[in-house]
């Protein structure tokens, strides 16, 4: 799940990744290339070349450039999802791949804090299977959050809060799972007064 929040309260998105149709499987069609009606090279199909010389004059296909829209729009990206081998779902990382093309999101000579997405928010709140006390067993669990803030937001521009993570909920009680939804309800409320994370790797590996 993936929500475009504006800072006016009636202007806000949400986007069920699951209930688009897939088109990742033949990914030639992110890049239906009109007017010109073929890949920049038809020998040798690269994905970043070619969705970046499609972005660049108008040819991608519609559907991301309606996503695009969205997140130009939005001052506050959070996406919402379950822990999946120890990072995101593959559908919500496909969603990245396809979304935050090279000259849209971000340009090799333009990056970090210098990407082409700066001036925006960025959340990630996601669910666990395995409670608190067990991902403190394999480490702390702000590695995990590395490449997927770092490597993706912040390369983009994009500033970073602190990560919301509610542990196991399958297993928890009805009790608790009460708590965790008020606790992620409560934040909500106060979003827009939170500092982004220092997105520097004494952060996530101090």
């Amino acid at each position: 799940m993936l929500h475009f929040k504006i800072k006016s309260p009636s202007s806000e998105m949400m986007l069920n990744i699951q209930q688009r149709q897939e088109r990742g499987k033949n990914r030639k069609n992110d890049c239906s290339l009109l007017p010109t009606g073929h890949l920049h090279n038809s020998e040798v199909f690269n994905y970043g070349v070619e969705t970046w010389e499609a972005y660049k004059r108008g040819g991608l296909s519609k559907d991301l450039v309606e996503e695009q829209k969205k997140v130009q729009e939005a001052d506050l990206l959070i996406f919402q999802f379950p822990l999946f081998w120890f990072s995101m779902p593959a559908i919500l990382k496909g969603w990245m791949d396809r979304v935050l093309v090279q000259g849209f999101a971000y340009d090799l000579s333009k990056a970090y804090d210098g990407g082409l997405l700066q001036d925006k928010l960025s959340l990630f709140s996601f669910t666990t299977g395995g409670s608190k006390e067990k991902h403190a067993t394999r480490g702390d669990i702000r590695y995990l959050l590395w490449p997927m803030q770092h490597g993706i937001m912040h390369f983009c521009g994009v500033k970073v809060l602190e990560p919301h993570i509610s542990y196991a909920p399958e297993h928890a009680s009805e009790e608790k799972r009460k708590e965790m939804l008020t606790a992620w309800t409560q934040r909500l409320k106060t979003l827009w007064k939170e500092k982004p994370i220092d997105c520097s790797p004494e952060w996530y590996f101090k």
